[in-house]
């Protein structure tokens, strides 16, 4: 490619359980996502996407795809992903891309590339079918919090939900007994070690920095 038609650099990140009403690139009042700002500021930022399913694996199937769920079978977090379906991965190559996939993506099968030139690190799932559910025996479960017949049988309108019962308590505090406010962060293959706030010499974590630095912060969790 020649300066002039240069094409420009990609970066995607893929989270669960993040919506983007929830980082400021977005305008959440309280949420500080500086370098996710700063991208979609000097990038494109899509008002109007949406997730194809709810589920860790056919989420990331289906969006790597572009392909509804039901289209390649990726029903749930045991489905196959099959080497056939071509990805995003597989077109940016064509173009000339250099493409590298580096964290969580929960392919299963033997394909754990999916079109991607590298991989910086293996799943942190099964890419075998150990947890895939045997239907001829609809009372067995994998493990106790998998799926059986139980998942279908019981599908339904929720009759209660953590939120409904427990967003209007409140918690009788007074001045001499008033609890902390507590932040608690969890993500997917980030050890400690690679946070400012623990002696990281490149990666800055500012906010979480000074949240370790106002706060407690456990060095045997």
């Amino acid at each position: 490619m020649t300066k002039s038609n240069r094409a420009p650099n990609i970066v995607l990140i893929m989270a669960d359980q993040l919506a983007p009403q929830f980082t400021g690139a977005y305008g959440h009042p309280v949420v500080k996502t500086p370098h996710i700002d700063a991208l979609a500021g000097r990038g494109m930022r899509f008002d109007s996407a949406y997730c194809n399913s709810p589920l860790c694996a056919p989420s990331r199937f289906s969006f790597m795809s572009g392909q509804l769920v039901s289209r390649i079978g990726a029903y749930d977090n045991a489905s196959e992903f099959s080497a056939s379906v071509p990805t995003f991965a597989h077109y940016l190559k064509l173009m000339g891309y250099r493409t590298c996939l580096s964290g969580k993506m929960h392919f299963v099968g033997p394909d754990q590339m999916h079109g991607f030139e590298e991989r910086v690190t293996t799943d942190i799932y099964p890419s075998d079918y150990a947890w895939t559910p045997d239907w001829e025996r609809t009372e067995e479960r994998i493990d106790k919090w998998y799926h059986n017949m139980a998942t279908v049988k019981e599908a339904g309108i929720g009759a209660a939900t953590f939120q409904i019962d427990y967003d209007e308590e409140d918690y009788p505090v007074t001045k001499g007994n008033r609890a902390p406010n507590i932040v608690l962060i969890m993500a997917d293959q980030l050890a400690p070690q690679f946070t400012g706030a623990y002696g990281h010499p490149v990666v800055k974590t500012p906010h979480i920095d000074a949240l370790a630095g106002r706060g407690m912060r456990f060095d045997s969790a």
